[in-house]
């Protein structure tokens, strides 16, 4: 493992430990055991078996999207790869990510990398594309949470997103501007090419280059992927209908697995608020931050958003570990198929 990476995960393990201790700090140890002590063990049952009902419907999305370009494939492969993706993502300090991981298996198995590829990033795209849209109408069914800067600034950004992407889907080179004004803005290194120690200014200027153009590749790739997705959904209207459906789905089952946990510690929020505020917990819990999942920040984001609705810190930390320890159930039973799929 490269030094560079070593020290990565040291500092992300070093933010999840921060985050823990802050929110642990923040809230009565007594008052944390209480809410653990008040179990309900219906709704607990009932938190458990949403999380496989979430998956079964991005695999359905994902089984449709396969399928609709002549490669059948069997709902129970990809329902086995979704949960090794699982375990990649949550429970393993790596830099392969669990839609990485899918790609590959799938494309093997169809022997179509390229559409396995195009069908995981319109599965993916999909669902951050509703929830940027979720993220910006969903707190009008508490518009009071528009008072408040953590709800203003995800939805402006979450809002621009929208925008983006739209213009993107309409360009042909989106980035020819920026990389003609890049050009101009780097001249003066090129002059300095010779300059490789002495000149700070230049240096820097290097530097910034070498992440320019490194972004620049990044959205370009994106851009690609874009284009063929678009082009994948607007040949079929009744694709894209499905797709949105079951994204649609997705969401509302998010917001009863978020209902049904807190529920489970015998708390029982407004289900009017928790779908107002749960778009935009997740959006701000995705910002890569910490590894494993968002460790430790996925929580604090979520105690910090539904105390905008009234939900007491113990209750919402409660209801978070919760949703930590589904998700490392579900990784765990994505390394026991990764484990077997390898010995196969």
């Amino acid at each position: 493992m490269k030094l560079h990476n070593i020290k990565t995960i040291i500092i992300k393990v070093a933010l999840s430990a921060t985050f823990f201790f802050i929110l642990f700090e923040s809230i009565p140890g007594a008052k944390f055991r209480i809410r653990l002590n008040q179990i309900d063990l219906f709704f607990l049952t009932l938190s458990l078996l949403v999380i496989p009902a979430v998956i079964f419907t991005n695999c359905l999305k994902w089984k449709i999207l396969v399928e609709q370009q002549g490669q059948p494939v069997n709902f129970f492969y990809l329902l086995r790869i979704y949960f090794i993706g699982y375990f990649f993502s949550n429970l393993l300090p790596s830099n392969v990510g669990g839609d990485v991981v899918r790609a590959l298996y799938l494309g093997r198995h169809i022997k179509d990398k390229s559409l396995a590829a195009v069908s995981v990033f319109i599965e993916r795209l999909s669902g951050i594309f509703l929830l940027m849209v979720l993220t910006v109408v969903a707190p009008l069914m508490k518009p009071s949470l528009y008072h408040h800067i953590y709800i203003i600034l995800p939805a402006i950004g979450a809002f621009i997103f929208i925008i983006l992407i739209n213009r993107m889907g309409k360009m042909r080179n989106p980035l020819k501007v920026p990389r003609r004004l890049a050009r101009h803005i780097f001249l003066p290194v090129h002059k300095h090419n010779n300059i490789k120690h002495g000149n700070f200014i230049i240096n820097v200027f290097k530097k910034l280059e070498h992440y320019g153009e490194k972004a620049f590749l990044k959205t370009d790739a994106f851009h690609k992927k874009l284009m063929q997705a678009l082009t994948y959904l607007k040949n079929d209207k009744l694709l894209l209908g499905r797709v949105v459906m079951l994204t649609f789905f997705f969401y509302g089952m998010t917001w009863v697995n978020i209902y049904v946990s807190f529920r489970a510690f015998g708390v029982r929020p407004d289900f009017i608020a928790i779908s107002a505020v749960t778009p935009v917990a997740m959006l701000v819990a995705m910002v890569p931050v910490t590894m494993l999942g968002n460790l430790g920040f996925t929580e604090g984001v979520y105690v910090v958003f539904f105390s905008l609705i009234g939900m007491d810190y113990s209750a919402s930390l409660a209801m978070s570990m919760l949703l930590r320890l589904k998700m490392l159930l579900m990784g765990s039973v994505g390394m026991i198929f990764y484990l077997m799929h390898r010995r196969r």
